[in-house]
């Protein structure tokens, strides 16, 4: 059996922070419009810097890994996929901007479950 990071823990911590964060954008006359642009910047451009690796094949290696091979380069693509549909949830003011956001979290889990168990 492989040894998991503890990076990964963080990783998914900060997900769960950022599903409660598109969740509280997601409430009707909670923030204004130019406010919820603006947080939903930082999920636009991870979705976007997501599919830039994935395309080009960019950062095969990682700290976060020991300097070694990046398991979950081949889902980047589901990651980028998640990240930009939320965001386009979230600036057409859906109540489920929050979903695919979760739905990243379970890919994320389950592939780890797979890789190291």
């Amino acid at each position: 059996m492989k040894s998991p990071n503890i990076l990964f823990l963080f990783c998914i911590l900060i997900r769960i922070l950022l599903v409660y964060l598109v969740y509280v954008l997601s409430k009707p006359n909670i923030l204004s419009k130019s406010t919820k642009y603006i947080l939903s910047l930082p999920i636009l451009i991870l979705g976007l810097s997501w599919l830039i690796m994935y395309i080009y094949n960019l950062r095969l290696k990682g700290n976060e890994v020991l300097d070694g091979i990046i398991w979950w380069v081949p889902y980047r693509i589901y990651h980028s996929i998640f990240y930009l549909l939320s965001f386009i949830l979230i600036i057409t003011y859906s109540k489920y901007a929050y979903i695919p956001l979760l739905l990243d979290i379970s890919l994320g889990f389950t592939l780890f479950i797979k890789e190291y168990i």
